[in-house]
């Protein structure tokens, strides 16, 4: 096994080294060395828009605060929250009426991005799936032959980009950091709420029982954010199947 996750250790070194400097100062804070992995894998994955979907810095942010994109965006969120609350309000009868709202969230800093992608069971199970399926492949053989030698070379190095690149792992419920539409400032999270009960959540695993389950708060949040905004708001994400996710697009 030791061994094993050397030689692993050697070809995702590569991999990491041809990353530019933003994406390995990210992997600099991702921790432990299965999330890391995982990590890398996204960037190898998305390379392409890398540029394009990175998370804003403090000063981008400050300066889209000022634009009518920013503005557009903040009243959106009001008259959505407003529309939901007067669509949802004393549901049910007698003492058991009860009235909804909405909470937003939505920027996340690349640093917050880091946070959660450490402490995410799924992305913990998903990362110990993907370093099984290296182990098994950097130990392939073709022939009695190892396809990949221990020491990466110019050949071996672009085969194991490709397959990680290729490689089927289950979803995962968040976007590697760095790539996140929050860390655009236009995409929105929202929570379903019971004074200060939260009756949804963003968990994968709840959108078809608590989102299209009985009281199908997913078509309730659709018709607020289009009553309220018209076309000015895509959603909701379908992979992975996020029923609360949103972005504006103006």
């Amino acid at each position: 096994m030791a061994k094993s996750m050397a030689k692993v250790d050697a070809y995702i070194k590569e991999i990491v080294s041809s990353q530019d400097l933003k994406v390995r100062n990210a992997l600099a804070d991702i921790k432990p060395d299965i999330r890391y992995m995982l990590a890398v894998r996204g960037y190898v994955r998305f390379h392409k828009r890398i540029n394009k979907r990175w998370a804003m810095t403090e000063s981008e942010v400050a300066t889209f605060k000022k634009t009518p994109a920013s503005a557009q965006i903040i009243k959106d969120i009001k008259s959505i929250k407003k529309t939901f609350r007067n669509n949802n309000k004393n549901i049910g009868e007698g003492a058991n009426k009860k009235s909804y709202t909405l909470r937003a969230s939505g920027f996340r800093s690349l640093d917050q991005q880091i946070k959660k992608y450490n402490k995410n069971k799924n992305i913990g199970t998903v990362a110990i799936q993907l370093k099984r399926k290296l182990i098994k492949e950097l130990n392939r053989k073709k022939d009695k032959k190892e396809v990949y030698p221990d020491t990466p070379d110019t050949r071996s190095i672009a085969l194991f980009k490709t397959w990680l690149e290729k490689v089927h792992l289950s979803s995962t419920n968040l976007a590697t950091p760095g790539l996140s539409d929050h860390g655009k400032i236009k995409a929105y999270d929202f929570i379903v709420m019971d004074g200060s009960k939260k009756v949804t959540s963003i968990s994968v695993k709840t959108a078809k029982k608590v989102w299209r389950g009985e009281q199908n708060w997913q078509k309730k949040l659709n018709e607020a954010i289009v009553k309220a905004t018209g076309t000015r708001w895509k959603g909701p994400l379908k992979k992975p199947d996020e029923p609360w996710h949103y972005v504006y697009k103006g």
